[in-house]
């Protein structure tokens, strides 16, 4: 995308160039006139494209040295002390230098050249343009528009498929929930000392509970979001030889599934007296059910979610709940899911997630407060970490996708901005060069509209052009985003909307140079000719 504003850029000022030495077309025309050589002049010209070059590259530093520590805070690697190292050293000093020698090239040569292959009489008496110039003219124009649809299709893909992620429905209730996290494997605790720990934790959690603080709090060894997660075995008992899915595993504490608001479809959820001296039961998500047994009815169904360890690790089915994405929005392929009670399962030493539903009164200090609260009581030498809402947890997963669609809206913005300056600007020399015809024209009874329509006849027709061309390359380049859109497929509507978008900036940057042309005086103007 810096390639295509780029090229982008490099177009709109050779567009500019070129009309500008339209204008100059006299003083070229004298200079050759008087001796001066072609070459000579292609220097001069190129000299001050060199120069306008190195100026841009010079505020691009700036704004480099501006800009990009702001933005890499903006956007941490892993967390709020992480930051990416944005130094400008010799390589980026080279990097612009050569770049600016580039943009000159591109946009400074081919200008340079054509400003010199003019017709010496023709031009000295202030002829029209030659029609290669505006061919060439408006195939720069056409490629602005065309990089500029591409550029407005892009970020609105983006922005749209970021709303998307969202807003998307992951199963779950995303409305005020709070965790956190606290590690007692880090403080020597062993597996029944472990889970000793969790159910007095718990108790001291549901008795803080309040209006004030949180309606429930419940724990997890996984939270949602968490790029994190742990998998189970699925080999059903009595077909034990097939190759059974590899779901996601949660380890849960009662209430859970009822914290989250994650629906039953049948059978129960799981309850208090799921420990280890009842059963060990386990609780599906329906895409699994389905997966797994699909002409039977899983509830009582067993499985095996450890080989290693069969008479340890069977579980019954005994509930199913709508499918779940707990771990990442991008990809709702991952919605077949196991619950498991913790205290049935004695999962690997690690972190347990603590999550919390506020009530509507409650605010998430006063949560965290009562959280260090019950874990003080039950051991102050314990602290909690990794403090986070749920919106807090979506926005650390998606910063790939906030960083990529604000780059691409503001490579977006500039682009429209460069096209509309680059159709105001050819639409405004068109006029300028040819102020004497257009005076001859309304003396002679010619209307306005009429002569504007006449002057913006080609940069309209290469506007439209590239409108067209550059709609069919947006949805030719559009599988290219699909890494960073995830499963969901690009929307044509959104690529389709950036023609209109563009259309209305080019209507606006023709139309102002036909508001100007209202004052013009066409006998003053051919009596000071």
């Amino acid at each position: 995308m810096v390639a295509l504003l780029l090229a982008l850029t490099c177009a709109n000022v050779a567009g500019l160039q070129l009309s500008r030495g339209l204008e100059r077309s006299r003083e070229i025309a004298t200079r050759l006139a008087i001796g001066g050589s072609r070459r000579a002049i292609v220097q001069q010209l190129l000299t001050e494209s060199l120069l306008l070059a190195l100026a841009g590259g010079a505020v691009a530093l700036f704004l480099a040295a501006t800009l990009s520590p702001l933005l890499a805070a903006r956007f941490p690697l892993t967390g709020a002390d992480s930051q990416l190292d944005v130094p400008l050293d010799l390589t980026v000093l080279t990097f612009t230098f050569a770049v600016s020698l580039l943009a000159c090239l591109l946009s400074g040569l081919l200008p340079a050249w054509q400003a010199t292959k003019i017709d010496l009489v023709s031009a000295l008496k202030g002829a029209a343009a030659l029609p290669s110039t505006n061919r060439l003219r408006n195939v720069l124009l056409t490629g602005q528009v065309a990089l500029s649809v591409c550029l407005l299709g892009a970020a609105a893909l983006l922005a749209g498929n970021l709303r998307s992620l969202l807003t998307r429905n992951t199963g779950f209730d995303h409305q005020r929930l709070l965790m956190a996290e606290v590690e007692p494997a880090l403080s020597g605790y062993d597996e029944s000392a472990r889970l000793r720990f969790y159910q007095d934790l718990q108790n001291r959690l549901d008795a803080l509970a309040s209006p004030a603080t949180y309606s429930a709090a419940v724990m997890a060894n996984v939270s949602p979001r968490s790029p994190f997660h742990w998998s189970s075995g699925f080999d059903i008992v009595g077909r034990e030889s097939e190759t059974g899915p590899i779901p996601r595993a949660v380890a849960v504490g009662p209430g859970y599934l009822e914290t989250m608001r994650i629906p039953l479809r049948s059978g129960r959820l799981l309850q208090d007296r799921d420990d280890a001296r009842h059963p060990r039961v386990a609780v599906i998500t329906e895409s699994l059910a389905r997966r797994a047994f699909p002409h039977q009815n899983p509830l009582g169904q067993r499985f095996i979610a450890d080989r290693r360890s069969p008479t340890q690790t069977t579980f019954a089915i005994v509930g199913v709940v709508a499918d779940v994405n707990l771990a990442d929005p991008r990809n709702w392929t991952q919605r077949e899911c196991v619950f498991l009670p913790y205290r049935q399962w004695a999962f690997p030493p690690q972190s347990i997630v603590l999550h919390a539903r506020l009530a509507e009164n409650a605010s998430p200090a006063a949560s965290v407060q009562a959280f260090r609260t019950a874990l003080h009581r039950v051991d102050p030498n314990l602290a909690l970490f990794g403090i986070r809402s749920i919106e807090q947890a979506t926005d650390a997963l998606l910063g790939t996708e906030r960083l990529a669609t604000l780059l691409t809206g503001f490579f977006a913005c500039a682009a429209a901005l460069l096209c509309a300056l680059g159709i105001y600007g050819v639409i405004s020399r068109e006029l300028a060069t040819r102020l004497r015809e257009v005076a001859i024209r309304l003396l002679l009874g010619g209307k306005l509209p009429a002569i504007m329509a006449h002057l913006a006849k080609g940069p309209v027709t290469a506007v439209l052009v590239g409108l067209c061309g550059g709609a069919a390359l947006s949805f030719a380049l559009a599988p290219m985003l699909q890494p960073i859109l995830g499963d969901l497929p690009p929307n044509p509507w959104l690529i389709a909307a950036s023609v209109p978008a563009l259309a209305l900036i080019g209507v606006a940057s023709v139309a102002l140079p036909s508001l100007k042309a209202r004052k013009l005086q066409p006998a003053a103007l051919l009596r000071q000719d």
